[in-house]
């Protein structure tokens, strides 16, 4: 995996990362966007530790609600 080295801007990176996947799907592999997201969010440096917890918490509330809404429906 390609990671964030401050040689480019978070920009590049972001768009490279993104061609990458583009790449991947023309070959036939199907890229999900979460997928996508999340290697773009697990390839950036330390210092946007904060930006990635704050991600990870939001993906765990959509999953808890998620759960929550099936419990529901099938009781």
């Amino acid at each position: 995996m390609k990671r964030f080295d401050w040689s480019h801007t978070i920009h590049e990176h972001v768009t490279h990362m993104s061609n990458l996947a583009s790449r991947l799907t023309f070959m036939g592999m199907e890229v999900h966007e979460s997928f996508l997201v999340q290697f773009i969010i697990n390839s950036l440096p330390p210092e946007y530790g904060q930006f990635q917890m704050i991600h990870c918490l939001a993906l765990k509330s959509i999953l808890h609600n998620i759960e929550e809404a099936c419990s529901s429906v099938s009781d």
